[in-house]
């Protein structure tokens, strides 16, 4: 699967996230924690030309899912000021509704901050709270800064 770089600039509108049911993240350490959980729903790593060794890293590993893109079009999926010039297209898993849950519960509550709302999601998972409620209108769980921010454990 090739995805164009059009079709994954689109990606950083929140009603094409939702339609599509991907996103793209950016980051290293973020899409090796997502390719640790959930290899299959990496569909296509984006790498800098000029990154020599991100580019023996991913290709060595994961060649039929990386392209190699332009110092042009990294600006067109760059979210931050400084990149490190790897971008993932992944498919957002589909979460579960409310099921027997016995465990503690983190409630979030009209968090509009994606920052804030990645580092409390990664602090309470490391407390081992795996079991989130989000009320009123959160920010977007598939919002690159919040998976970003979560260090791609969201």
């Amino acid at each position: 699967m090739n995805v164009s770089i059009k079709e994954a600039k689109k990606l950083m509108s929140a009603h094409y996230r939702k339609k599509n049911g991907c996103c793209i993240v950016e980051g290293e350490k973020v899409i090796d924690s997502i390719i640790e959980e959930s290899y299959e729903s990496i569909l296509q790593i984006y790498i800098t030309e000029n990154k020599n060794q991100l580019l023996e890293k991913y290709l060595s590993q994961y060649s039929s899912k990386v392209v190699t893109i332009s110092e042009v079009d990294e600006a067109l999926l760059r979210q931050t000021k400084g990149t490190q010039g790897v971008f993932a297209m992944v498919k957002v898993p589909v979460l579960n509704k409310y099921e027997n849950i016995d465990e503690n519960i983190v409630m979030f509550d009209s968090v509009s901050n994606p920052d804030n709302m990645g580092s409390m999601i990664r602090t309470a998972l490391s407390f081992g709270w795996r079991n989130f409620v989000f009320l009123g209108n959160c920010v977007a769980l598939n919002n690159g800064k919040l998976i970003r921010a979560s260090s791609g454990y969201i």
